[in-house]
């Protein structure tokens, strides 16, 4: 990846025993995954509260909006933007992030099929939306991204994390997880280039499902498992 492209020049993690963190703007909202969802999916929150997505229920999951109402108290419209098919898993299936948005575009991951996604709004309104695979499974391999992933506003760098995948064999053969990035082509229609920034060993943190967020020019985080107990530890990769 180009060094002068790149938001984050990032080494770590550092685990932190205490951090005080005050992260604003689109960084700050974490998704939330209810235990019963839909084949009409659910908020996994984005830089528009109104917009999301949803893993499968009947289906393999959608990308959604939802309307405010046109009198007080009434209902929100929902509209389905996208519809994962799963053809040959192709485009992905059950997306399991957040959606992320920049220069009218969204983003996004898929987790049961990794790969990473943009879509396209319609050229007229009302029309369907239209997804282009930014990185295709077989570059992802095991990292399967979920949780929270942002986006740099001035290089359209994007960063998540993996709760699988990486080199280290202390959590199995499955691996204990990975902070990665996504850079954009340098010009239009070419390859995004994916980057393992970490992989996790287990004695920094493993299993990182809740993705990552951005503050004061670091990415931070937190592990479910892993660390000195195996209860977890809060990351930060810094500069």
């Amino acid at each position: 990846m180009a060094g002068q492209r790149r938001a984050l020049p990032l080494r770590g993690p550092h685990p932190l025993p205490a951090l005080k963190l005050a992260v604003s703007g689109i960084y700050d909202s974490l998704a939330v995954y209810p235990a019963a969802v839909s084949d009409s999916g659910f908020p996994c929150n984005s830089q528009s509260s109104s917009t999301g997505c949803g893993p499968a229920g009947a289906g393999f999951g959608t990308v959604f909006s939802l309307g405010p109402p046109s009198a007080p108290q009434g209902a929100w419209v929902q509209r389905v933007l996208y519809r994962f098919d799963g053809r040959n898993g192709g485009s992905g299936e059950v997306p399991l992030t957040n959606l992320v948005g920049s220069g009218g575009m969204l983003y996004g991951a898929t987790g049961t099929i990794p790969t990473a996604f943009s879509l396209a709004p319609p050229a007229t309104a009302g029309g369907a939306w239209t997804e282009s695979v930014l990185c295709p499974a077989s570059v992802l391999g095991s990292n399967q991204p979920r949780g929270n992933m942002i986006i740099s506003p001035g290089t359209g760098m994007i960063y998540g994390a993996s709760p699988f995948g990486g080199s280290s064999q202390a959590c199995g053969s499955s691996g204990c997880g990975t902070v990665w990035a996504l850079e954009p082509p340098a010009s239009a229609g070419g390859a995004w280039a994916f980057e393992a920034l970490h992989s996790f060993e287990s004695t920094d943190g493993a299993l990182p499902y809740g993705g990552v967020s951005r503050g004061a020019g670091s990415l931070f985080g937190a592990t479910p498992a892993g660390g000195t107990y195996n209860a977890g530890t809060v990351f930060a990769i810094v500069e």
